[in-house]
């Protein structure tokens, strides 16, 4: 699949001929489906206000097909996406706007507050990643599987060491299951939850001077995706 794989632009234009096809059939639920697919894919080329305008939309017509777990995952993405650009007062105000009782949701609220510098909230929202459910994989797909509980529980981690040692970026440990963790995540999940992790992997190898590494990474996952 073109999402999956990273190739966007083809996504989205695919994604435009559905909502354009759902038009002229009339089904709205199919319309919100690619709306909001659409603004995945603004998401994963950084693109902000369209991301904010495709999941504005969808979110209003899932509210009127009364879709309630859509609108959580829509927040959820556009959390992300605000997280991934900086912007984490945006994301926690989404993400406590629409509670969603799962894993990834929780994950994401703690790196809201590590990055707000409030640990102690994002301690007790990192605990709460552990023990929520995952009815969905990190991919969208129904389900959970021991490999994706796994690779799960090493992003935690991740966050875990950042929170409790301030010199992290010179931890051997962190570094080993940053590098442990990405390697797994792009055997396993779409290129869009590689690339939001991937600014760790870069911030890892600059501060220990692996200068032709944090480039790759660089040219890897984000040059070319900002247009």
């Amino acid at each position: 699949r073109p999402l999956w794989r990273g190739d966007y632009e083809k996504a989205a234009i695919c994604f435009q001929r559905g909502m354009d096809q759902a038009y002229r059939e009339g089904s709205l639920r199919i319309l919100m489906k690619c709306c909001g697919n659409l603004g995945t894919c603004y998401s994963c080329l950084n693109q902000l206000e369209k991301t904010r305008e495709c999941y504005a939309a969808a979110s209003r017509m899932a509210r009127s097909l009364g879709r309630l777990k859509d609108m959580a995952i829509m927040a959820y993405n556009l959390a992300t996406t605000e997280l991934q650009l900086g912007l984490p007062e945006d994301a926690l105000r989404h993400l406590l706007e629409q509670p969603w009782n799962e894993a990834v949701y929780f994950q994401k609220l703690a790196i809201c507050y590590e990055q707000l510098g409030q640990k102690d909230k994002s301690r007790s929202a990192l605990n709460q990643a552990l023990t929520a459910p995952m009815t969905v994989l990190l991919d969208g797909t129904p389900g959970e599987t021991e490999e994706i509980r796994g690779i799960f529980k090493q992003i935690c981690e991740l966050i875990r060491i950042r929170l409790d040692d301030a010199n992290y970026l010179k931890n051997p440990e962190y570094g080993n299951i940053l590098i442990a963790c990405i390697r797994s995540m792009k055997k396993q999940l779409p290129m869009g939850f590689v690339q939001f992790h991937a600014g760790w992997l870069e911030e890892w190898y600059v501060a220990n001077r692996q200068y032709h590494k944090a480039h790759e990474v660089l040219r890897t996952f984000f040059i070319n995706r900002t247009k």
